[in-house]
């Protein structure tokens, strides 16, 4: 694992499209970074996003979270409570799988389908194994 320390806000880090096959966002919410973080995962990846609901800068308002996946397909999608427990914020929590990208021309033979000579050099199939993730405790918000 590479672990970095940067200010996002800054933009001392940038993500590189379709490189990570995992984006978590816990417990932070940067509102211009759900973009840049979508275009960051691999077609077929996954983006967990967990965020605080209610009113303020570091929350979402209900629905807010959802709207930013239009067109993945959604694997999990709650608000509320996280427990039983009065003590817990409330949260919005979506899993998001980006949608896969059609294979490109010259992986297809005429009818469409992949061709057996291209199927071992399609650049298209391959995919990095990564793992990405951020978390705030709320308490220090």
């Amino acid at each position: 694992m590479n672990a970095q320390v940067a200010d996002l806000e800054k933009g001392e880090y940038v993500i590189e499209p379709s490189q990570w096959d995992l984006v978590l966002m816990c417990y932070y919410l940067q509102r211009d970074l759900f973009e840049p973080a979508k275009r960051g995962v691999v077609p077929g990846g996954v983006l967990v996003a967990i965020v605080l609901l209610g009113e303020g800068r570091f929350s979402v308002a209900p629905g807010e979270l959802r709207g930013y996946f239009l067109g993945w397909e959604i694997l999990h999608d709650r608000e509320g409570n996280p427990g039983d427990s009065l003590e817990h914020w409330a949260v919005a929590e979506i899993v998001a799988r980006r949608p896969q990208a059609a294979k490109s021309p010259s992986c297809l033979d005429a009818g469409g389908t992949v061709a057996n000579d291209a199927a071992k050099e399609c650049p298209h199939d391959e995919a990095i194994i990564s793992f990405s993730g951020s978390i705030r405790d709320p308490a220090h918000l």
